[in-house]
């Protein structure tokens, strides 16, 4: 099932209120949030450099 929907990946200065914002967006416009957090898992980030979507 294609529907043409990507994921948001959201990098900048700490303690800017991004989650907060992103969060109160969802809660506000869709039934569910799905949240990856990949800041503490080196594994995670080596396998996000690897695919590509880092670009």
């Amino acid at each position: 099932m294609n529907t043409g929907r990507k994921p948001l990946m959201v990098r900048r200065a700490r303690q800017v209120g991004k989650t907060y914002s992103i969060e109160k967006f969802a809660r506000e416009n869709y039934s569910y949030l799905l949240k990856v957090d990949l800041s503490r898992t080196e594994t995670s980030i080596q396998s996000l450099r690897a695919s590509g979507l880092n670009r």
